[in-house]
């Protein structure tokens, strides 16, 4: 296997900037998890059996949950009276993350194979990326075939 290009990293206007450390890191642990299931890594992507490209993204989003803190009912004239919940409701604002990876026929350049992954980006994951791309790596490509 090979990379497609020099800089394996797509990208367009929609996904961020990945400084060259982080990109780096991607490649490496890409590298190394392909090599673990037996493939060799090849500098000629002419004489590769199959080339890799993969891209970072990610977006804020907003998690709203709801749950009951009171059970209310009251009396009246009612047969049954009139009963209800209390809800509260939080929001929780996050970070969420996208790897993904393609792979290609070296020969075609046709896609043969794709996978992606998403996770939460905690404060811990921006200072020390370097677990986070290893599992989702690794997760990402349990299922490509050795």
């Amino acid at each position: 296997f090979s990379w497609i290009d020099e800089n394996p990293y797509i990208s367009d206007a929609s996904t961020i900037r990945v400084d060259p450390l982080t990109q780096s890191k991607i490649q490496n642990a890409i590298q190394n998890q392909l090599e673990q299931k037996g493939y060799s890594f090849v500098e000629d992507r002419d004489n590769a059996d199959f080339v890799l490209a993969y891209t970072v993204g990610t977006r804020e989003k907003i998690r709203i949950s709801s749950y009951p803190v009171g059970y209310r009912g009251s009396w009246g004239w009612h047969v049954y009276g009139s009963h209800y919940y209390v809800h509260e409701y939080t929001q929780h604002s996050y970070t969420e993350g996208t790897l993904s990876i393609d792979i290609f026929d070296g020969k075609t350049k046709q896609p043969v194979w794709h996978s992606w992954a998403e996770k939460s980006i905690t404060e811990s994951d921006r200072k020390d990326p370097s677990a986070i791309i290893k599992e989702g790596v690794a997760k990402l490509l349990e299922s490509f075939p050795r």
